[in-house]
């Protein structure tokens, strides 16, 4: 977005409005250290979507998958980077990406 004038604006908005900046099943890094996978994207705000949180990057550790809509008033988390699986263990991030609420906000 801050390629001003390398991209047609309305091809731009258009993109954006269905994929958002977050594309569902990315996996992100939040401001809180925990990793997130976006569950949906937020065409209202779309640097805030509604992550599935799974991992403490802190902790090392494995938690509970908790949903949360980082357009809520009072979320304090944001996301600070895109992450890529490669060199992790995750051993249950294909189950998250094949959960079926996933699935369905793909349109798959």
């Amino acid at each position: 977005m801050s390629w001003k004038g390398q991209f047609d604006s309305v091809l731009w908005a258009a993109l954006v409005q269905s994929l958002g900046i977050y594309p569902t099943a990315s996996l992100v890094g939040l401001e809180s250290g925990k990793l997130a996978v976006v569950a949906e994207h937020n065409p209202h705000k779309p640097v805030a979507p509604v992550v599935q949180v799974f991992y403490g990057t802190r902790s090392q550790m494995r938690m509970p998958p908790q949903r949360l809509d980082l357009s809520q008033p009072g979320c304090s988390d944001r996301i600070v980077a895109r992450h890529i699986a490669e060199g992790h263990t995750f051993d249950h991030l294909d189950k998250l990406w094949a959960d079926p609420e996933l699935l369905r906000r793909r349109g798959q």
